[in-house]
């Protein structure tokens, strides 16, 4: 069988014959590279993870912790959302690495809600109209 769901009403099949055994052509599939540039980071990314959960609450720091935390918070997910796509790739590829997506997502999901506070926690309560501007 070729195609379904063909023909004028949509209710036909097609069926092409095979060619002779001298004339078929075989495709050669590639075997894909496959990054491993995920294994550098992935141990990277936890520590900037770690690094950002660890914050305390926004209003018992000083000014420099803020700005520490909240680079950190920026910068960890940033890094997660590079690694993300790469890990993915590894896992179609290979299933015993889904775990370390699933646990990547999970840790982006809660980064995400961080990142969250602390937009508004800058808009609120420093009056930080431009968010990204306070860092530099």
């Amino acid at each position: 069988m070729h195609r379904t769901n063909c023909g004028h009403t949509g209710a036909c099949n097609l069926y092409k014959p095979w060619l002779p055994a001298g004339q078929r052509k075989h495709r050669a599939t590639a075997k894909r590279n496959v990054s491993t540039r995920w294994r550098r980071l992935l141990p990277q990314f936890i520590a900037e993870w770690r690094e950002a959960m660890a914050c305390p609450e926004f209003e018992l720091c000083s000014p420099d912790e803020l700005r520490h935390y909240f680079k950190a918070i920026y910068r960890a997910e940033y890094k997660g959302d590079q690694l993300l796509p790469l890990l993915v790739d590894a896992a179609r590829h290979n299933p015993k690495y889904r775990r370390f997506v699933i646990a990547v997502q999970h840790k982006l999901k809660t980064l995400r809600y961080q990142r969250r506070d602390v937009d508004c926690f800058r808009k609120n309560d420093l009056g930080c109209p431009e968010l990204h501007g306070w860092l530099s």
